[in-house]
């Protein structure tokens, strides 16, 4: 049985919905590393930039907006074990993440409405 016209249609849209979500989902995952990576850098400390990384995860399938999983930590390293029992770190970390989120959103709104708001 053949696609009719608009069913043609709808996938093609759905497609374009798909793919923009996932090139959304990118810019976002590239910011909230490059964020999280240079919060926890400091002197004392050099955290891996492992990199973006692409996968189906479950979790994400089905999302209608940018999503992001973040891997902060492998628990099976005893350093990093440590270093996630440190509630200083985790806040690093969520500062990391928040400052990423932040630029997300700031590369799509004006500037203005970070500043306080509009003056004449």
């Amino acid at each position: 049985m053949p696609l009719s016209k608009i069913d043609a249609l709808q996938l093609i849209l759905y497609d374009l919905m798909l793919r923009a979500k996932v090139d959304e989902s990118e810019k976002l995952a590239s910011l909230v590393q490059t964020s999280l990576i240079n919060t926890l850098n400091n002197p004392h400390n050099h955290t891996p930039d492992l990199g973006v990384k692409r996968a189906p995860f479950i979790v994400l399938v089905g999302a209608k907006m940018p999503s992001i999983l973040v891997e902060i930590g492998f628990i099976s390293n005893p350093e990093e074990e440590r270093k996630l029992k440190d509630d200083s770190y985790l806040e690093k970390i969520a500062e990391g993440i928040l400052y990423g989120l932040e630029n997300y959103a700031k590369s799509y709104l004006t500037p203005k409405l970070f500043t306080g708001g509009y003056s004449n």
